[in-house]
């Protein structure tokens, strides 16, 4: 991108979402599928808290963000709304356990120290502990939106720093190009973290039907990627990464 200013960024931006559609198809159909199961949540009465529900779709609003930003090419931000997006889950998880934790949420501003103390990721977390493959799966999604760019940290600002041809010596990428392993990356990373919250779900909302069936939709889903994924070379044939 060499033209200054808003508008150059934005055509460029979305010059970036129409490639990626056509580099990224497959992995696009992905986000389509989970994005059908998010809204088929709301598509029918809900069964169970009200709050815990507005936060679910909110989630859905943060990953649809995501996904905007992953296929411009803007990867940073995109694990910012990626963690935005799991944190909203986890939090309407912890209002869904009782009616005092919904109070707390909506009057935060009452008694803030005691609100931070309840509506922590690690408390959330602690809450899926007996189901071990989906706590071990959403905190190790958390903690890769943080790695990869939802902190400030050293890998997710300097990895898109190079070298520049003058004053300043150095620049950071704000847009990758595609393809790219970064925007793919970014684009995986918003379908590893939407089935994550569709599988915390159930937890939420135990006797909503709904919820039950969308989990196993994911886990189809899920089964699905790991297949593609070993196809197209990206994991070995044991399933882990390369």
């Amino acid at each position: 991108m060499s033209d200054p200013g808003l508008r150059a960024f934005l055509k460029a931006a979305n010059e970036n979402e129409s490639e990626c559609l056509g580099e990224y198809s497959d992995f696009i159909g992905f986000i389509d599928k989970i994005d059908g199961l998010f809204r088929n949540f709301i598509a029918v009465e809900l069964r169970g808290d009200p709050l815990a529900a507005t936060l679910f779709i909110n989630a859905h609003a943060s990953f649809l963000a995501a996904a905007r930003l992953a296929v411009s090419g803007q990867s940073p931000p995109t694990f910012m709304a990626l963690r935005g997006a799991l944190e909203s889950a986890l939090y309407g998880l912890i209002v869904s356990q009782s009616k005092e934790n919904g109070s707390i949420w909506l009057n935060r501003d009452r008694n803030l120290d005691r609100s931070r103390r309840l509506y922590t990721a690690r408390n959330a977390l602690n809450l899926l502990k007996n189901d071990p493959n989906l706590h071990a799966g959403a905190t190790e999604a958390y903690e890769l939106t943080i790695e990869f760019g939802a902190h400030p940290n050293a890998r997710s600002v300097l990895e898109h720093l190079k070298p520049g041809e003058g004053p300043p010596r150095m620049s950071l990428t704000y847009l990758q190009g595609i393809p790219s392993v970064t925007a793919a990356r970014a684009i995986l990373a918003c379908i590893e973290t939407g089935l994550v919250i569709i599988f915390i779900c159930p937890h939420a909302f135990p006797d909503y039907e709904v919820a039950r069936v969308m989990h196993g939709e994911a886990a189809k889903i899920r089964t699905e990627l790991d297949q593609h994924l070993k196809d197209k070379g990206y994991l070995p044939e044991s399933g882990e990464p390369r």
